[in-house]
């Protein structure tokens, strides 16, 4: 085979090449970037997003109990020495906040203040709402933050270990116009001491504590 046929093949080629990397440079393929293989066992780190509201209202699903002892047991009332609000930081956002209820407040507790104040571990320092006997009306406490916050965790402090009143509660966090259901959880059963919701968690996690 002569010389003159193989040069003008491998000039061929080159022209076809030159041609191939123009029309990628022109159609935005540039110059390649090497790919970088993820190194053994990495992961990608899942960050949760926390829900944000103004309001958290913690309500029964429980209207009205037949057997309960007296009337409160029966109205199926709100009756918790604590609602502890967290941001995602973990900065307690909850003391002292404007707390409303469906009914109004027992006696012992006015305008549903102990709900909010910070005391822990006194079962004698609780909220409480009232007790009206109503068969239709599903009781609540509604806090509010003052406006729209990030939340990462909510705690539940019941009266007492136990204490039956709280079995059928739930917590929601709610919108900025106080009705938006955000985020809300399973509602409780089997009563303990200490009900933690923590929405910060990768996997949002309900715990449980017995009173120590």
């Amino acid at each position: 085979m002569s010389a003159m046929p193989m040069l003008a093949g491998v000039g061929l080629m080159m022209v076809c090449c030159s041609s191939a990397s123009v029309a990628a440079m022109m159609m935005g393929g540039g110059e390649e970037t090497p790919a970088t293989a993820a190194g053994a066992g990495a992961t990608t780190p899942v960050v949760p997003t926390v829900p944000s509201g103004q309001y958290v209202q913690v309500e029964h699903t429980i209207a009205y109990d037949a057997g309960g002892y007296d009337e409160c047991e029966k109205s199926r009332i709100i009756n918790l020495q604590e609602i502890e609000v967290y941001d995602k930081s973990g900065t307690k956002i909850s003391l002292n906040v404007g707390v409303s209820s469906g009914k109004g407040f027992h006696g012992v507790d006015p305008v549903g203040a102990k709900f909010v104040d910070g005391i822990v571990g006194n079962a004698e320092n609780f909220g409480h709402t009232i007790c009206d006997l109503d068969q239709g009306h599903m009781d609540f406490v509604k806090l509010d933050l003052g406006s729209s916050k990030e939340i990462g965790k909510v705690i539940l402090y019941n009266r007492g270990d136990g204490d039956g009143r709280i079995n059928g509660t739930k917590v929601k966090i709610l919108g900025t116009d106080g009705t938006t259901v955000v985020k809300q959880t399973p509602a409780i059963s089997g009563a303990k001491y200490k009900h933690v919701y923590d929405f910060s968690a990768t996997t949002p996690s309900w715990q449980i504590t017995p009173m120590s």
